[in-house]
């Protein structure tokens, strides 16, 4: 019978010089890309839907663009799928974060797009995600121009 191991965090420090002890819960999860450790719940997604006078529609994400809120996305554009939309524009400029689920979202709402006849354009990416695009290879799919060398 395999005997269970307290958690040890190897970047704390004691004065006894023993590595402290405790249950991994009682790690506070610190947010890397935050100022603040510890706000990471308090970040959200934030979706405007502004309408074009050709009848189309551009999305604007602000905020993160993660597993706790692809599912505002995710909402607002199943909203959107019973127009009839030629394409749609989907705007970063003010999104700070995207991780894997995000870009599986927008990925997903590319494909419906496609699939009801429409194209899905991409525009106006932070540096930050964008750079999450290049690396994920991600950013032609979204038809964004390639990125130049300065």
């Amino acid at each position: 019978m395999a005997t269970e191991r307290p958690f040890v965090d190897p970047a704390a420090s004691s004065t006894t010089g023993q590595p402290p002890t405790g249950t991994p819960e009682a790690v506070p999860r610190l947010d890397p890309l935050s100022a603040d450790p510890g706000t990471r719940e308090e970040q959200t997604l934030d979706v405007a839907v502004d309408p074009r006078p050709d009848g189309d529609v551009t999305l604007r994400l602000d905020g993160y663009l993660d597993m706790d809120t692809v599912e505002t996305l995710r909402r607002v554009f199943g909203q959107l799928l019973d127009r009839e939309l030629a394409s749609l524009t989907v705007d970063l400029s003010r999104l700070t974060f995207c991780d894997a689920a995000g870009i599986r979202a927008l990925l997903e709402c590319r494909a419906w797009t496609n699939a009801l006849g429409g194209t899905l354009l991409v525009v106006s990416p932070s540096p930050f995600v964008r750079l999450i695009f290049e690396v994920t290879r991600v950013a032609e799919l979204f038809g964004l121009p390639p990125a130049t060398d300065t």
